[in-house]
């Protein structure tokens, strides 16, 4: 079941190359709690099984949830997409030091929690409607809002960001199976 879970949330963002699940560093690779230990075997088992079952496909070499795969990464996460966002990064120049920030969400009280806790970003942000948006590569969404801003390397606001939990993390995920 860990391993399950493990395999779902890997994928609900990006898709994945299939070797990397056996990567000799996985837990680096995905970037896991220190907690999390699963073998090779029990990974090859739950990715595997998931494909078996049609949750998980593979196109090219590349696992992706299918969209009954991603039904059931939204009941196991407890997936509220009302308060769906998700922030990174684009560098703009070669020197690296200016950066584009991009921060989507899928509703205007997420986006307005955002941008009350980033003041300096106010101003001279873009912020773009988005309808019938994919939000993830499997999971289209009716509404929702771009924030582009551009920013210096060294900004570190986004760390900070305190917006209500919109799905549980995988080492809750974990513990309320083995609870």
């Amino acid at each position: 079941m860990n391993a399950e879970s493990f395999v779902l949330d890997s994928l609900w963002l990006l898709s994945t190359q299939y070797q990397d699940f056996f990567h000799p560093n996985w837990e680096q690779l995905f970037n896991t709690s220190n907690g999390l230990v699963l073998s090779q075997s029990e990974r090859q088992l739950a990715l595997n099984s998931m494909i078996k079952n049609h949750l998980v496909r593979i196109d090219d070499g590349w696992c992706k949830l299918t969209v009954q795969g991603g039904a059931y990464w939204e009941t196991r996460f407890q997936v509220n997409w009302a308060g769906f966002y998700d922030c990174w990064f684009e560098s703009l120049d070669e020197q690296g030091e200016t950066e584009q920030l991009n921060f989507y969400c899928s509703s205007e009280e997420t986006l307005n929690l955002f941008l009350e806790q980033h003041h300096a970003i106010l101003t001279e942000c873009q912020i773009e409607p988005l309808h019938h948006w994919n939000a993830t590569y499997w999971k289209t969404l009716e509404h929702g809002f771009h924030l582009k801003h551009t920013v210096s390397s060294d900004f570190n606001q986004v760390g900070r960001i305190q917006l209500p939990k919109w799905k549980l993390a995988l080492d809750e995920v974990i513990k309320l199976k083995t609870n």
